[in-house]
């Protein structure tokens, strides 16, 4: 018996040899000729922005610039289908902590070439391997700890919220909504 233990030991470690020198990492393909440009449109900017024009305005250029995005933003993300988009823009644009939401937000993400670099090269390697795969739009908001990442028909949002550091001032406050454990996750 203590014979074929041992043999098994030999045979199993040579297999994991076998398997470890077996599975090379394969050379990624070059994927340079991929043209795929990824931009993100910043509506947490326009919002802001377009503040002193009053809701009206704002709501108007909001949806001919966003549309999809826009329609759920303030139907589904922030909003619950019960107020018009005027409303919830009047609402967000006189909510203090709001406001200083979305300062935070825009002092961590001054920058976002990075993201759109990896962004950019994360979907040239899909077009490489889908070719007729739609590319979204990438759209940045502050949604009040709502929503980190909605899909729509034709755009990926991002809830840049949701990433502004394990230091977050706001993420102490939020501990009765999102446990700590998932708070801290929520990294730049």
């Amino acid at each position: 018996m203590r014979y074929n233990v041992k043999h098994l030991q030999i045979y199993l470690f040579f297999l994991c040899l076998l398997a470890f020198f077996s599975c090379k990492q394969s050379k990624r393909p070059d994927v340079s000729a991929v043209n795929v440009n990824i931009r993100v449109q910043r509506f947490d900017q326009d919002m802001l922005t377009l503040r002193p024009k009053g809701p009206e305005a704002a709501d108007a250029a909001l949806q001919q610039k966003y549309a999809n995005f826009y329609t759920d933003y303030t139907q589904r993300i922030v909003g619950n289908g019960r107020y018009s988009g005027p409303q919830i823009l009047s609402l967000l644009y006189n909510d203090q902590a709001y406001t200083d939401l979305n300062h935070d937000a825009d002092s961590v993400f001054k920058n976002f070439s990075p993201i759109e670099q990896e962004l950019t090269q994360t979907f040239k390697y899909i077009k490489y391997y889908y070719p007729k795969i739609k590319v979204p739009r990438f759209i940045s908001f502050v949604s009040g700890f709502e929503v980190q990442t909605p899909i729509g028909d034709d755009y990926m949002g991002i809830g840049m919220d949701m990433f502004l550091g394990k230091d977050s001032r706001f993420y102490k406050a939020i501990v009765k909504n999102v446990p700590m454990y998932l708070s801290r996750r929520f990294s730049s």
